[in-house]
């Protein structure tokens, strides 16, 4: 007896293809990869906010667009404001406790080489921590990326026009709470650019799944020295042109946040950074054999006037039906997909036809 087929099952293991293709590019502005320190601004914030981060945007004014924020955290608070009370550097250091460390109540450590085979560590007080907005990002950031900051060793008359270039290790990756995350080293691009290879100093560490780069403030402040002095609070001209080195200060009239802003936003610094995005798209092998699908409820394929649904003389035996379309639903019958054909696929039990569903996601 001929088969009405009407749904057939998909064996996912062998009838479903997903490929996934990832696209990356720059997260600023028009996809840009670079952000130079000529195109940075800091947004306006409430004074509560301010002694917490700062927001970097893409250019100013009208035409702002907020790209990241910067905080300083210490254990104990230092730093903060005699009329701060609640000790902004210290909620903003258990803060990244509580997102990223197993004990909450520990303090950050960091790793003394970047291969990781040496597993010393030395607990910090302190970090610097740079955290992406999620508008910027797509599924994720990429794990290549560079920033340069510039600094002085020498006098406001004469400075020395000091560069560091950070990046993260891409051949160290480690677990946390947080996702896996990589040592923040000198280099380029997720290459070691320091003498000494891959065992060089470690700057900090670079979080992925957070967007979150949290900086060693020793570290950086010895490579990357300057001024003795720290720029106040409510400052608006932190970033001189000079740089005053990343030795943050204890002092309740610091800005340590701004501080840094200081060596992000002058002469030759800038931020390579790109998102990157996973596009899915799944084939489904729709396969119509030759007794299948040779039958249809078009009231034409009937006699007419037949109360018993008699085919007329011509569809008898071996009918032949056109395909113009594939459907396909979920185990609830319910449609979730169509597929148009160009024009009409004759099928009959000679035949048998075969269609690719591509749905992109």
């Amino acid at each position: 007896m001929a088969q009405y087929t009407i749904y057939k099952q998909l064996n996912l293991s062998t009838d479903k293809f997903t490929n996934t293709n990832k696209v990356t590019t720059g997260i600023w502005n028009s996809s840009a990869g670079t952000l130079n320190a000529v195109n940075m601004a800091t947004a306006s914030l409430s004074s509560s906010n301010v002694a917490y981060f700062r927001t970097v945007t893409e250019e100013s004014g009208s035409s702002a667009v907020k790209s990241f924020d910067v905080s300083y955290g210490h254990v104990t608070g230092a730093g903060s404001s005699t009329t701060d009370y609640k000790y902004s550097t210290r909620v903003v250091y258990r803060q990244f406790a509580n997102a990223i460390l197993d004990d909450p109540l520990k303090k950050f450590s960091f790793m003394n080489h970047a291969t990781g085979s040496n597993t010393a560590v030395t607990e910090t007080d302190d970090f610097y921590a740079i955290v992406v907005k999620s508008a910027k990002i797509k599924d994720r950031l990429h794990t290549k990326w560079t920033m340069t900051l510039s600094g002085s060793k020498g006098t406001a008359a004469a400075p020395s026009g000091e560069t560091l270039h950070l990046t993260n290790y891409t051949a160290s990756v480690f677990p946390s709470v947080a996702g896996d995350y990589y040592l923040v080293i000198s280099g380029s691009a997720g290459v070691p650019g320091e003498s000494g290879g891959v065992a060089g100093t470690v700057y900090g560490y670079f979080f992925p799944d957070i967007a979150t780069i949290l900086l060693y403030p020793t570290k950086l402040s010895a490579s990357l020295p300057g001024s003795t002095g720290y720029a106040l609070s409510g400052s608006s001209g932190y970033y001189t042109g000079i740089g005053q080195g990343l030795a943050p200060s204890s002092a309740t009239t610091a800005n340590n946040s701004g501080k840094f802003l200081d060596v992000l936003m002058t002469n030759a610094s800038s931020f390579t950074l790109r998102t990157e995005q996973d596009l899915n798209q799944t084939q489904y092998f729709c396969r119509l054999f030759s007794g299948e699908y040779n039958f249809t409820s078009n009231p034409t394929f009937i006699k007419s006037g037949s109360e018993l649904g008699d085919l007329l003389d011509n569809q008898v035996g071996d009918p032949s039906v056109y395909i113009t379309g594939v459907g396909l639903y979920n185990d609830h019958n319910e449609l979730i997909a169509v597929a148009k054909v160009n024009e009409p696929i004759k099928k009959n039990f000679s035949t048998e036809q075969n269609f690719v569903v591509k749905i992109d996601g």
